[in-house]
């Protein structure tokens, strides 16, 4: 019906500046995938958090990536057995580069 169920909510736990969300509905609960430079690792990192139906966390941020430089624009999707695939920019290299990491949830998370 367009009714709003959930107001507008911060979901990043951010203290610096986080982009590029890439969300992922997983019915009872969204993973958002995003970039943050609250490490302050010469640029942004890719970072993944649960969230609840009511948008609340479901535990801390996990840290994907751990290179100096950017890792910015990451696109997550759900694969056939239950993992998450996120590409992404990453400046690791000499010039930016495309990469692709996997996400597996445990029991319990």
């Amino acid at each position: 019906t367009g009714n709003v169920l959930t107001p507008a909510t911060v979901v990043s736990d951010s203290p610096r500046f986080a982009r590029d969300p890439s969300p992922i509905a997983l019915g009872d609960r969204l993973l958002v995938v995003y970039s943050d430079t609250r490490d302050q690792n010469g640029g942004f990192e890719i970072y993944s958090r649960m969230l609840d139906d009511k948008l609340q966390p479901k535990g801390p941020s996990a840290r994907v990536t751990t290179h100096v430089g950017d890792s910015v624009n990451p696109v997550a999707r759900l694969g056939p057995n239950g993992e998450v695939g996120v590409l992404f920019r990453d400046d690791r290299e000499a010039s930016p580069q495309t990469y692709f990491t996997s996400l597996v949830c445990r029991a319990g998370n």
